[in-house]
């Protein structure tokens, strides 16, 4: 087992409790391990975590390195390797592992006799060089797996049923979801038949799929990285040679994937416009937006590096990337020019958003992000904001510290 996969098999929480390191899992602000001061200490979404006032942060090799258990990240390796087949959590990955790709090897093995019908759909959506990777599967029975020989246990622990006999996917293209080092962890299928409330659907299994991003192993070349959400808008920009990557949602993890990140010098988030309808308690803000800044901020604050944002262009019948690309026809300069031209800051868009929410912890993650990553005419233009909003700075000062 590589060090990608201990990570995603053992968690901060489990690490800890191993070595007994005082650490609460699901509580956002307590005392440090290592400093003891008073709610510095934060774990993001159980795999790595960050003191605000000692500066320590990491992973769980990081972790046991911190605790001044291992001296060097190959002990801290060999350390946890030593709890492979002893946890429970370890031994259930890599059955899981297997399992999953045997999965695979099925469906795409039933790709050859869907030929036709596969084609026309990628055709439909403008993927051509999708046909030609042929980097996905088909399943065109919901007891598919169980004539191949896997039991309805297995697959029931692999997340892949979806009753008693029926397995999730019937009719589905489905797509390999890799982790950063190229490991095939996760399925997501897309429905090509006629029942809409089974569009797209992802394994059950553990770890969630939202611990992932779609392509990630497949842009380390790159100097930057577009991040969109869902595999039909990353096939889109894949198609005209962007390193696109996708998250499963919008209200996903996104920091523990700075580490394969890191590479890159810039960032660029391309999300739906769509807004919350009048009458909502939301109304009037963006339904991605309002979700996947936060996120953003998160991963822009650790990379130090900046990210633009980029709304879907307000057009009639466009309400994502691959609609766009598909109006331009695939025209890769008319999709560059419209992106120069429109693209704004991640210290803007996470302006318009915090300053809606009114969430005071959003105020402490703008003025972070503006550490971080600097932006003079951002920092100008949230400073004239928040005067108009307050009225005056101490009132600012006063809202934010009640």
């Amino acid at each position: 087992m590589n060090a990608t996969e201990l990570k995603e098999a053992l968690t901060i929480s489990k690490v800890s409790s191993l070595y007994n390191i005082p650490i609460t899992a699901g509580q956002a602000n307590q005392p440090c391990p290592f400093c003891l001061s008073s709610k510095a200490f934060k774990v993001y979404h159980d795999k790595i975590y960050k003191c605000f006032r000692c500066g320590a942060k990491g992973d769980i090799f990081n972790l046991l390195e911190d605790a001044k258990l291992a001296n060097s990240f190959k002990e801290a390796r060999n350390m946890l390797l030593g709890h492979v087949d002893t946890t429970l959590e370890t031994r259930q990955y890599r059955a899981r592992l297997t399992g999953i790709n045997k999965a695979f090897n099925v469906y795409q093995q039933q790709v050859g006799k869907a030929r036709t019908r596969l084609s026309d759909y990628c055709l439909s959506r403008g993927w051509k060089n999708a046909l030609k990777e042929a980097d996905f599967g088909f399943s065109n029975s919901s007891s598919l797996l169980q004539q191949q020989g896997m039991s309805r246990e297995q697959l029931g622990e692999l997340g892949l049923l979806w009753s008693e006999e029926k397995e999730i996917y019937d009719e589905h293209l489905i797509f390999p979801i890799r982790n950063s080092q190229g490991s095939l962890v996760h399925l997501q299928g897309r429905n090509l038949g006629e029942d809409p409330t089974r569009r797209w659907l992802a394994g059950r299994g553990t770890p969630s799929i939202t611990n992932y991003l779609y392509n990630l192993d497949r842009i380390k070349g790159y100097d930057y990285a577009v991040i969109v959400e869902g595999i039909s808008d990353c096939r889109s920009l894949i198609e005209i040679g962007e390193p696109a990557i996708a998250t499963f949602g919008v209200n996903v993890p996104l920091v523990h994937h700075a580490p394969a990140l890191k590479h890159c010098s810039h960032l660029v988030a391309i999300f739906d416009r769509d807004k919350y309808p009048l009458g909502t308690p939301e109304a009037g803000q963006y339904k991605s937006w309002s979700q996947i800044t936060p996120y953003l901020c998160e991963l822009a604050i650790e990379l130090k590096i900046p990210i633009f944002t980029w709304k879907v262009p307000d057009l009639p019948g466009i309400k994502d990337i691959n609609e766009l690309l598909m109006a331009l026809e695939y025209d890769v300069d008319a999709y560059k020019d419209s992106l120069r031209k429109t693209a704004v800051p991640l210290h803007r868009m996470a302006a318009e958003v915090f300053l809606r929410s009114g969430n005071k912890n959003h105020h402490s993650l703008l003025w972070s992000l503006h550490q971080a990553v600097s932006e003079p005419e951002e920092l100008i233009r949230l400073q004239e904001l928040l005067m108009k909003q307050h009225g005056s700075w101490a009132e600012y000062l006063m809202w934010v510290n009640s």
